[in-house]
């Protein structure tokens, strides 16, 4: 069974590469059917 745990700052820029992946605007109709993200989100640097 896999093991979860809560995201660590090192795992930020991974995260934020799958959604874009995601992005309802880079895939085709095809792949929305699979799921998609709608909000694109950035990663600020504060």
């Amino acid at each position: 069974m896999p093991r979860t745990r809560p995201a660590k700052h090192p795992d930020i820029l991974g995260i934020l590469i799958l959604l874009s992946r995601n992005l309802r605007s880079n895939l085709n109709e095809a792949e929305q059917k699979n799921g998609l993200v709608t909000t694109e989100l950035t990663l600020r640097a504060d």
